[in-house]
């Protein structure tokens, strides 16, 4: 959520903060690609017996900074930035899904890259906001 988050402070001119110094990495799925999953998921006619679990994401990780930076330009507004050289305690510097068991299983591959889903979310963002 940190797209919305930092969407809404970018309206209001509010100030974000970037951690490790805007070194994080993160897995950002775009909302379409999860609900074709979940429907492929719904639809599949013959699943292998038990119970799976499945993650539903893009398995690569995106620089955080490069996020804020396809905001900032979709937003058409320069983010105010406190770069902080820490980490905090419970989070860390990269995250992101292995996606190889839904690929397999259900054929299935997230097709939103994040420029895209950012200049969606952002067309989104400014009509319901």
């Amino acid at each position: 959520m940190a797209y919305y988050d930092f969407a809404l402070k970018n309206l209001k001119n509010k100030k974000i903060e970037l951690y490790n110094n805007a070194k994080m990495f993160r897995d950002f799925t775009y909302i379409d690609d999860v609900i074709l999953a979940i429907a492929k998921i719904i639809n599949k006619k013959k699943l292998p017996k038990g119970h799976h679990i499945l993650n539903v994401g893009k398995g690569k990780p995106d620089k955080l900074i490069d996020l804020v930076n396809e905001l900032q330009n979709n937003l058409k507004n320069k983010f105010i930035i406190n770069y902080k050289n820490f980490i905090p305690k419970g989070d860390i510097k990269k995250t992101y899904s292995n996606n190889l068991k839904i690929k397999k299983m259900l054929n299935w591959r997230p097709t939103t890259s994040l420029d895209e889903g950012i200049n969606k979310f952002v067309t989104w963002f400014k009509k319901n906001s």
